[in-house]
């Protein structure tokens, strides 16, 4: 196995994927590898309409905030830290990052959801290790809700 020079961190704002950050963090002081944190917008509001590019806009803005102030709090400041937020379906964004970016390592977080939780919402990141063309390594985070940032953005976002 060779080192890894990139690795992509998948994001849904939740404190699971902060634990997966945690792991490339320190990978990333082993190898001296660039870190890739990705968020994927949905196209389409809750109602199924498609978002207008200005609405897609002003949610990016928001992520990208939400996320630069979620690292500092957490005191997750990687040296190599590159933020991509990208529209569109979250499994399609990651497998098309994994080849924009010459990834060699995905770590990313699982929910746990199992039963009609994970039959009615799937899997991320079953769906992710079966079509990823790179290694991937899943992190088992506590079963927690979308963190604040979530919530916060939503309310935000559906204020305006």
């Amino acid at each position: 196995m060779r080192s890894p020079r990139k690795i992509l961190i998948p994001t849904d704002l939740s404190a699971c994927s902060f634990e997966a950050l945690e792991y490339a963090e320190d990978i990333s002081r082993l190898f001296t590898t660039d870190i890739i944190l990705l968020h994927a917008i949905d196209r389409c509001d809750h109602g199924g309409k498609p978002k207008t590019r200005s609405e897609i806009d002003e949610e990016e803005f928001e992520v990208r905030k939400g996320l630069i102030h979620a690292l500092m709090e957490r005191h997750l400041v990687p040296r190599n830290l590159k933020i991509e937020i990208v529209p569109g379906d979250a499994v399609e964004a990651i497998v098309a990052a994994v080849r924009r970016f010459q990834i060699d390592l995905v770590i990313i977080c699982t929910h746990g959801r199992t039963g009609w939780q994970h039959a009615l919402i799937g899997s991320v990141t079953e769906k992710v290790v079966r079509l990823c063309p790179v290694p991937v390594v899943v992190v088992k985070g506590e079963e927690t809700e979308r963190a604040d940032i979530y919530d916060t953005l939503r309310f935000h976002l559906h204020l305006n």
